[in-house]
């Protein structure tokens, strides 16, 4: 009997020191990427638009939990529908950058700067054609 007892007090003590040391953090490290976009700021920055009012803008999403994440994309907002689509993400470009230069209603010209990446979801949306411009800089981190 005390052998069983010894068994079960043993297990117990296993058991504990699992939900401890691995249940409770993966838990918690779910709960903080799986938690919802409280803890996340947007910011729609410099735009340009054409004379039919169909709007190009730099939109940014911080989100801080476990660190911060921000993703960078680019928006077109046309005048017909109103209806905001994502026609590229990319890294964190240089200052002044993204900029925007409407050719005429239907051409649209994005310059990137330097960036890391990109990744090109549109070059043509209703009438518009979209041509993008950018260096890519392969060094992925700073060089001290």
């Amino acid at each position: 009997m005390t052998r069983l007892r010894m068994a079960l007090v043993a297990m117990l003590i296993i058991a504990f020191n699992m939900f401890l040391w691995i249940v409770l953090p993966l838990s918690i490290a779910l709960g903080i990427f799986t938690a919802d976009s409280s803890g996340c700021d947007e910011f729609i920055d410099h735009g340009s638009s054409n004379t039919r009012g169909d709007v190009v803008e730099e939109y940014m999403r911080a989100c801080t939990g476990f660190g911060t994440v921000v993703d960078n994309s680019i928006i077109l907002q046309l005048s017909t529908t109103g209806k905001a689509i994502t026609i590229a993400l990319y890294d964190d470009a240089q200052e002044k950058y993204p900029q925007f230069q409407w050719i005429d209603d239907d051409t649209l010209a994005v310059d990137l700067g330097t960036i890391r990446w990109v990744t090109v979801r549109h070059r043509k949306v209703g009438s518009i054609h979209i041509s993008y411009e950018y260096t890519k800089n392969d060094i992925d981190w700073p060089l001290w």
